[in-house]
């Protein structure tokens, strides 16, 4: 949501915000946004006309156990992506620690992709506008002991390439290791 509770945009931007504003300033633009401090809770897809859904946010795989493969297709709720654009995009999936995700990782939490190996097949795809996709790959865990007791992490980004604006939305993927 972009929303504000003020706008000089005919006498420029102010130089110091008010604590009761949310806004963001550009260093070098007239440009004013915020962002809303509570999470969307709707149950509609987004829309527009460059955007693209990944859902869900969090996928839980039940059990990875150690020299052992998961389908992400056959979870049980499998991840999505959708083109809700009014033109095809093509979108960059891809596997990435929780570090360069600018992600943190909680307390009993470990990367995933230390322990384990994730591939995302095709690594690219082209979607048509409102066409919907189920991700597919596989999750394989090493017989690595070093996460014992953690859930193991890491981030699906899916990247909007070809575009002059380019956007980057992220899923995270779950799994106990016990």
């Amino acid at each position: 949501m972009i929303a504000s509770s003020q706008s000089d945009s005919n006498t420029g931007s102010r130089s110091v915000p008010n604590s009761r504003w949310w806004f963001a300033y550009g260093l070098k633009s007239r440009v004013i946004f915020s962002i809303s401090p509570t999470a969307d809770a709707a149950d509609t897809p987004p829309t527009g006309d460059l955007s693209v859904s990944l859902l869900p946010a969090d996928i839980h795989v039940a059990s990875l156990p150690a020299g052992k493969s998961v389908r992400l297709e056959t979870l049980t709720e499998p991840l999505t992506l959708t083109n809700t654009s009014a033109h095809r995009v093509s979108v960059e999936l891809r596997a990435l620690t929780c570090e360069s995700a600018g992600s943190a990782l909680h307390a009993n939490e470990a990367e995933m992709l230390k322990a384990a190996d994730v591939r995302i097949q095709p690594g690219t795809l082209t979607l048509e506008p409102g066409e919907r996709r189920t991700v597919t790959g596989t999750i394989t865990r090493g017989s690595a002991k070093a996460s014992r007791g953690k859930d193991l992490v890491c981030v699906i980004s899916a990247a909007v390439t070809g575009e002059p604006v380019q956007t980057r939305i992220y899923s995270r993927l779950y799994a106990p290791v016990r």
